[in-house]
């Protein structure tokens, strides 16, 4: 088969939870097929079997409160409207990622346009949140909060129900597309490698727990909530560790925080780690804040 995936940024050119889902699958499906993914990178290339094609130049996707740059969706989405269809003549079957949603329509009509049939793989079901997904990204008053929020719904049941076949990465996503009347026709989980943990083993009695957190430090991440809940952990005497890796604008201000908590000694920040690092604080770890 001839598969296309399309997606705003994909792992390896940029890192992110469905990024890697992609990547990983992508690769899997290269073994016995003709893999395209079409995103945001600067030239044509194949890297492990799977062929990546420019769609739009590689941006900065998110903003440093780590919440999605509206402008940069909204040039990815101008830019499948514009380039998309002549790229895919002769697939198969395109996969569009639904996250974010603002492509949709564009990327439904791009492969009627090109005769290409489509699925969409769904990351969420997000009709009951776009009201919080408004004010996340800072708009707060009434006058536009609400008007923006029936805007981003228009082009979410458009671009959903644009596209016949939904695909869900979690069964309480499919639960949660089932209510929204787009149902989805197939459950595809397991979005990441879990090998590196399949003997990660039992964890010795009798030492700390050990949390771990990985990822953006941003403020849309809310790690200091985590350090809250654990500082109360602290007051009723249990011991724990928590390890947190990534960097990001929040690193300081959390840095800070452990200590006016009294935490310093149980809070470790790794900074950046590379996948291996990554793989291991996780396979230690008793427990993933998230």
């Amino acid at each position: 088969m001839n598969i296309g995936i399309l997606l705003n940024t994909c792992e390896p050119f940029y890192r992110g939870g469905y990024e890697t889902r992609a990547w990983l699958f992508a690769r899997e499906l290269a073994k016995n097929h003709a893999v395209k993914v079409f995103t945001s990178c600067d030239a044509e290339q194949e890297i492990q079997g799977v062929r990546f094609m420019p769609l739009a130049p590689a941006r900065e996707f998110f903003n440093e409160r780590g919440v999605r740059n509206l402008r940069a969706d909204v040039l990815f989405a101008w830019a499948v409207k514009r380039k998309l269809a002549g790229m895919i003549g002769g697939l198969d079957v395109l996969d569009i990622n639904a996250t974010p949603f603002l492509h949709m329509p564009a990327a439904a009509a791009a492969a009627k346009k090109a005769d290409v049939p489509a699925v969409a793989t769904c990351h969420e079901a997000l009709l009951a949140e776009l009201p919080a997904y408004v004010a996340e990204r800072g708009v707060r008053a009434a006058w536009l909060a609400g008007p923006y929020a029936k805007l981003l719904e228009k082009v979410y049941r458009q671009g959903m129900g644009a596209v016949e076949k939904r695909i869900a990465v979690s069964r309480a996503t499919a639960a949660g597309l089932e209510k929204e009347g787009f149902p989805a026709v197939e459950v595809i989980e397991a979005g990441m490698d879990t090998a590196p943990f399949a003997n990660a083993g039992p964890k010795k009695e009798g030492g700390p727990l050990r949390f771990a957190f990985v990822g953006r430090l941003t403020p849309v991440k809310r790690v200091e909530e985590a350090l809250v809940a654990l500082n109360a952990l602290h007051h009723d005497g249990v011991d724990f560790t928590f390890d947190i890796g990534g960097m990001g604008s929040e690193l300081p201000r959390l840095q800070a925080v452990s200590q006016g908590l009294g935490l310093a000694a149980k809070v470790r920040f790794h900074g950046h780690v590379n996948e291996d690092r990554k793989r291991a604080l996780l396979a230690e770890a008793h427990l993933f804040l998230m």
